[in-house]
């Protein structure tokens, strides 16, 4: 069963304030949820997305938690730093994410999940600076930035114009 779900994102980092539209698809589960909207910017090289980050890293995903702020679904991921490509960091990482599983329902944006706990990527994170979270980085272009690692192999985000399928592809090193 689909329906429209109109939304009013209150401005932020993550996504630009403004109207989004999403499609609700119902399951026996858990209803997934898909919010599309415009982003603050939008990555459509590597090289935009290497300019723009504080830290290039892989990590895997260790912790994650779900929220509702001012009613827009959030997750922060605390995420192993397996490796550094670019920037200074810890051990962890602590990554804001918009979506996530909150009240029965799983939210996406533009049809790209959340982390879930032992998911594996390379991340092009930005500092963020808000109300949402502490010390946390967002993925550059909501998700245009976050690559999705399964041994040597990459899932680009869905929709992305950046199309690489190895962690070679992605030319770091």
């Amino acid at each position: 069963m689909k329906k429209t779900l109109v939304a009013f994102l209150v401005g932020g980092a993550l996504v630009t304030s403004g109207i989004v539209a999403g499609t609700i698809n119902s399951s026996d589960q858990v209803q997934t949820i898909d919010i599309s909207g415009s982003k603050v910017k939008a990555y459509s090289t590597l090289s935009n997305l290497e300019a723009d980050a504080d830290i290039i890293a892989e990590v895997n995903a260790k912790e994650v938690k779900s929220f509702e702020f001012q009613k827009v679904p959030f997750t922060v991921t605390t995420a192993e730093v397996k490796k550094v490509y670019r920037g200074t960091g810890g051990k962890e990482v602590n990554i804001l994410e918009t979506g996530g599983i909150f009240d029965s329902a799983n939210y996406t944006f533009e049809g790209n999940e959340v982390f879930k706990k032992n998911d594996s990527a390379i991340v092009f994170l930005k500092k963020y600076s808000g109300p949402v979270a502490e010390n946390a980085y967002t993925i550059l272009g909501v998700t245009d930035g976050k690559f999705l690692v399964n041994g040597n192999k990459i899932t680009p985000p869905k929709g992305s114009k950046i199309q690489v399928n190895s962690v070679q592809g992605l030319n770091l090193e």
